[in-house]
């Protein structure tokens, strides 16, 4: 459950935006219920919030933020937030911010891995919130030289350093626990996004780089099913007044798997071409994963049997290639 109220308070140079909200959630075991080792249990929590946003001779824009969640099992987390904006000119702007967070412990919060609901043990009283910061700044360069055509550059980084992260951990048993890592899980990298358009040709180039360590380990720190390296492009040719014409690519590098070893590296492409109909109706032929490159090809997905399935986490797609046709009309 969820529910917010805010209000909106404008400024000539600024405005204010406070508010108040409050979210949940509960699990309640029934009789006809597999047996399980969790109790009843709820999670409710009640925030406050205010953000001051500054605008500066039309070239600066500075965001102050604060937040108060009240947590009903884990007390008070405190998250202030601030961030900058400037435009140095037409072409050159930054952008730079940092902020706080948290995350409660829940058992039912997703995993990488499914974990049988019968086999997790409830949350130990020990375990408490892991708490984050994320820093961020990036950089864009924008130039016009017609309507049709233009070029746009950002590049931007982050880092974000997550402290007491909750892991799981499953015993040869097969029962799985909760716990707060001794040190910290780390993200870093930055990416590298390209817009460009000449006349009717449009093109999208990105780069992606992420290192993301778990610090609490002594040996294979990569944090798994997270790829290093991760490029994407799409070019859209309109052929006027009737088509239109797009391909889309983008490459996973290699991935950790959680045992240490590493997947390979895949290719993605997609196409699709739209043919138009007056002002009004237009038909699209998309086509997905032309390559049909699945993990399934690799590897086995499912490691058990048919009565005790153990599927592996997955890193890849697992459809093949998927062709839709619709149809579109504009009121």
């Amino acid at each position: 459950y969820f529910g917010e109220v805010s209000l909106f308070i404008p400024h000539q140079t600024s405005n204010t935006v406070v508010g108040i909200n409050f979210t949940g959630d509960a699990f309640k075991k029934t009789i006809e219920y597999v047996p399980s080792l969790l109790q009843n249990f709820s999670n409710t929590t009640f925030g406050a919030f205010a953000q001051h946003t500054i605008h500066l001779q039309n070239s600066t824009t500075i965001d102050l933020g604060i937040r108060n969640d009240y947590h009903t099992t884990y007390g008070n987390k405190l998250l202030p937030r601030v961030a900058l904006f400037h435009r140095f000119n037409q072409h050159w702007a930054t952008r730079a911010g940092i902020g706080f967070g948290y995350k409660t412990p829940n058992v039912l919060a997703p995993q990488n891995i499914d974990y049988a609901l019968n086999k997790i043990t409830p949350i130990d009283n020990t375990v408490i919130a892991e708490k984050s910061i994320g820093y961020n700044a990036e950089i864009n360069y924008k130039k016009v030289w017609s309507e049709e055509t233009e070029l746009f550059i950002n590049c931007a980084f982050f880092l974000t350093r997550i402290k007491d992260p909750i892991i799981a951990s499953q015993l040869s048993s097969g029962y799985v626990s909760f716990y707060n890592a001794s040190k910290p899980l780390t993200t870093k990298g930055f990416d590298v996004y390209i817009q460009g358009k000449i006349d009717d040709v449009e093109v999208y180039l990105g780069y992606t780089y992420t290192s993301a360590l778990r610090k609490y380990l002594s040996d294979n720190q990569f944090a798994p099913l997270t790829p290093k390296h991760r490029f994407a492009t799409t070019i859209v040719k309109e052929f006027e007044p009737h088509w239109r014409i797009g391909i889309e690519a983008s490459y996973n590098g290699k991935q950790h798997r959680y045992d240490g070893t590493l997947t390979s590296g895949y290719l993605f492409m997609a196409a699709m071409i739209e043919r138009k109909f007056g002002n009004h109706l237009s038909v699209v032929l998309n086509g997905e994963n032309l390559l049909d490159y699945r993990q399934s090809k690799v590897e086995a997905i499912n490691i058990g049997t048919t009565a005790n399935p153990n599927f592996q986490p997955l890193w890849a797609p697992i459809d093949g290639r998927v062709i839709n046709v619709s149809v579109k009309y504009k009121w």
